[in-house]
């Protein structure tokens, strides 16, 4: 028990690099944005305003946006498109949804009853 603590601990303790860190986080700081052209200003108008992520920024209407006082249209449309490189909107009509439903791999448990249930 004791080596499987240790190497819980030794597991806990590893440091990771900040491209390891970036590839386990689901989300991407707004801050993130300064990187990418968008000005220190208004990056940090939009956190003032309560958007703390790209993915925020990104999927927000532009309508709301816009109610972030002292970031002009133009500047909403860009900073959206760099946003949307970041984390694509992906978007698919229901007919392509039920194309790769079809497509789908179908296991059995063995059961025709406990398989008609769960389908």
């Amino acid at each position: 028990q004791l080596e499987q603590m240790d190497e819980v601990e030794e597991e806990l303790t590893t440091e990771e690099t900040p491209e390891e860190e970036e590839k386990q986080l689901n989300y991407h700081h707004v801050q993130d944005l300064q990187n990418h052209g968008i000005s220190i200003a208004d990056v940090n108008r939009l956190a003032k305003a309560g958007y703390c992520t790209i993915e925020s920024v990104a999927f927000e209407s532009c309508k709301k946006l816009s109610g972030i006082s002292g970031v002009s249209e133009v500047k909403i449309k860009t900073i959206q498109e760099v946003a949307r490189q970041y984390c694509p909107c992906t978007f698919s009509t229901a007919a392509q949804e039920l194309q790769a439903r079809q497509n789908m791999v179908q296991i059995t448990t063995g059961s025709t009853a406990l398989d008609n249930l769960l389908n």
